[in-house]
């Protein structure tokens, strides 16, 4: 073999070392955005960066929609209903948020109060694409028989469940779904039984779904002067009538305003008017947020999300895609000089 400048194994080693920095700079560079998701005209990165409270942890508003929606659908990757189209985490939940029709024609909260979480929820609300959606995974045959689903499937809409019967196993009596478990709740019965578990599981996830929602999950500012660091929700902050003495700087009538501002954006299908109204919203929450109570640095802010799209097992994953496609490359390259 040759050994000069020149030489076919100085040229192989090139063809791989470029082949594989190529594939390197893609997961470095294409993998985040695709991670990140491409929702049309609507720019979701200020949104995704928008530090909110869940849980008693201060994290970006991406993690909370991943870790919520993950927990809700077993599933880590969304689309729309209705058009099948891609959304990231931080695009479905934000639109889960501002698809409710409650905000429009808001319930007296001691009226609500008296509903329950399901008639708050459907007082001013029509079912819709979220509702209809199945959504739920449904845990075991034995559930899946008892409520009635057809064989083969594994999944249940929250709109169906709400409506759901289910036929107890220990007595073959049918009952609304909901009132049985009520009284399982009651009773503290057996917990250890299949279908009781995985039943009063499905009602929580029902009530969480409900909850994010009606944005009463969703915790977007300090609470000034709590005891105990709470935060106000975005069921609170848009209900809320605040003036010069409830809020003297005018801060949370700002982040109430553009809060507002971008969910009327969002219903309207204005991505321009979003964008604005998202981009100013997160600018008076990093400005307004640190002035009445603990609020993450940005840095903080940019970790986590960090990790969200380069969690070690993913990272892992692409390095050894990597690692997999320079050798295929450097075995081929071989091949062809043989």
């Amino acid at each position: 073999k040759k050994t000069g400048n020149g030489s076919p194994s100085k040229k192989k080693g090139a063809a791989v070392g470029k082949a594989t920095g190529v594939l390197v700079a893609w997961v470095a560079l294409g993998a985040p955005a695709l991670a990140a998701g491409a929702d049309g005209g609507f720019d979701w990165e200020p949104w995704r960066n928008l530090p909110v409270l869940d849980d008693g942890r201060r994290k970006p508003l991406d993690t909370l929609a991943r870790e919520t929606l993950r927990d809700l659908t077993g599933k880590r990757a969304f689309r729309d209903p209705e058009t099948d189209e891609r959304l990231s985490a931080t695009a479905t939940y934000v639109g889960m948020l501002f698809d409710w029709q409650g905000w429009d024609e808001p319930v007296d909260p001691q009226a609500a109060a008296g509903m329950g979480s399901i008639g708050a929820y459907f007082a001013s609300h029509e079912p819709d694409k979220w509702d209809r959606a199945d959504l739920f995974p449904v845990p075991g045959s034995a559930l899946r028989k008892a409520l009635g689903l057809s064989e083969g499937t594994r999944r249940i809409s929250p709109l169906k469940l709400s409506q759901a019967t289910i036929r107890d196993p220990r007595t073959d009596e049918e009952t609304p779904f909901l009132n049985w478990a009520a009284k399982r709740y009651r009773d503290e019965d057996d917990q250890t039984d299949a279908v009781q578990r995985g039943g009063l599981a499905l009602v929580d996830k029902l009530l969480t779904y409900y909850a994010h929602r009606m944005g009463e999950r969703f915790y977007v500012l300090p609470l000034k002067g709590s005891e105990y660091e709470d935060w106000v929700s975005a069921d609170s902050l848009l209900r809320s009538e605040y003036d010069d003495e409830t809020d003297p700087t005018g801060g949370l009538r700002r982040v109430q305003s553009e809060l507002a501002a971008a969910r009327s954006a969002y219903v309207d299908r204005s991505a321009g008017d979003f964008n604005e109204a998202g981009a100013a919203l997160i600018a008076t929450a990093r400005e307004v947020g640190p002035k009445l109570g603990p609020y993450p640095e940005r840095r903080t802010i940019r970790l986590d999300l960090a990790s969200n799209l380069w969690s070690p097992f993913r990272l892992a994953w692409w390095f050894t895609l990597v690692s997999f496609a320079g050798f295929v490359l450097n075995g081929l390259t071989t091949r062809s000089q043989d």
